[in-house]
């Protein structure tokens, strides 16, 4: 689907939740795929997604939404303890999975 995106020359792609059935490597594969599209191409790529670990991981700017805008900024700053537990609850935490799985 984003090889039939591309032929148009998009300045922009829209993708929601484009991990969804993927496993953990292919996940990568399509963030390390998206970053090089935006890369070459000058585009943006505005993603729609609840994987927090690969919003670290991935994204330059982030906008969270629950109902209104909750906070926006680059990930490291703007997804505190206090910005996830408006986001989702006051029992959540952020796990960081390490790259390649367990130790």
């Amino acid at each position: 689907m984003i090889a039939r995106a591309m032929v148009t020359k998009p300045r922009l792609l829209l993708l929601d939740e484009p991990e969804a059935g993927i496993d953990v490597g292919g996940e990568q594969t399509l963030y390390e795929l998206l970053q090089r599209l935006v890369s070459h191409h000058g585009l943006t790529a505005l993603v729609c997604s609840h994987e927090l670990d690969l919003v670290f991981r991935y994204a330059d700017q982030v906008l969270c939404l629950n109902r209104r805008l909750q906070c926006a900024g680059p990930p490291a700053e703007i997804l505190t303890a206090d910005a996830l537990a408006r986001l989702y609850g006051p029992a959540t935490a952020l796990y960081r999975h390490r790259p390649g799985g367990l130790p």
